[in-house]
């Protein structure tokens, strides 16, 4: 026991979950899985983060885009800075098809060394509340977050990763329907090339991906979030019962 921090745990620390009444889920219900004995309640108030314009302008090249060919974002987040894994990869499989590439550094400076071909834009950031409503499949490392402004918009997504909650996240994705998840650290140009390929051409993962986009809007979102942290978690709008 920490001296200061409370009482001691009276089981393995990974199993702290089992002592709460409640828990609050930034996601749909459709993207867990079922668990009929979780002792907790499980309220799914649908993904959080936003993002605007004010903070992240839209680029210059936004206007420049051709809104007849299909557009993907792909992004490592903000940490992991080796591009090899994921974003160079990405360039070198969709370069000369007839897509869209936007490649967001999340946040960090432009790498100036990054090859981009004819198709491909780069940003530092975006203003992801604007610009996934326009994509057709998100390449990501698997951050929550991201994933969160997918399902929200109803996007298919190419989940690679495995660090961190990362696997768990591709995991989530596989079983859903609402993508492919990858649980690797790094993905050839051959397989990233054939697995946005399939997002992009199998019209059930952009079917499975407007389910998820539904069942988002039916949330209450932080409104629900503050009911339960507040101690009334009596509202039981769609998304926010039991696990089941």
């Amino acid at each position: 026991m920490v001296r200061g921090a409370g009482a001691e745990l009276p089981l393995f620390f990974l199993d702290w979950l089992t002592l709460t009444d409640d828990i609050v889920q930034l996601t749909v219900p459709g993207f867990e899985y079922p668990r009929p004995h979780t002792r907790p309640r499980v309220h799914y108030v649908g993904p959080l983060a936003v993002s605007d314009t004010g903070t992240h302008p839209l680029p210059d090249w936004w206007a420049e885009l051709d809104s007849r060919l299909p557009t993907v974002l792909v992004t490592q987040g903000s940490a992991e800075p080796d591009l090899d894994r994921m974003v160079r990869p990405t360039l070198t499989a969709l370069g000369t098809e007839a897509v869209n590439v936007l490649v967001s550094l999340g946040g960090r400076e432009s790498e100036s060394g990054l090859a981009l071909p004819a198709n491909a834009r780069l940003a530092d950031a975006l203003p992801y509340d604007e610009v996934f409503p326009a994509l057709s499949a998100f390449v990501t490392n698997g951050g929550y977050g991201g994933v969160g402004f997918a399902i929200r918009h109803g996007v298919p997504v190419v989940a690679v990763g495995r660090s961190q909650d990362k696997a768990e996240v591709a995991a989530r994705i596989r079983w859903s329907g609402i993508g492919i998840g990858i649980p690797r650290r790094t993905i050839s140009a051959r397989a990233i090339g054939h697995a946005v390929g399939e997002v992009l051409w199998q019209p059930r993962y952009r079917a499975r991906a407007r389910e998820f986009r539904e069942q988002a809007a039916q949330c209450s979102g932080l409104d629900a979030a503050a009911r339960v942290v507040v101690g009334s978690g009596t509202d039981r709008g769609p998304g926010e019962g039991s696990g089941t």
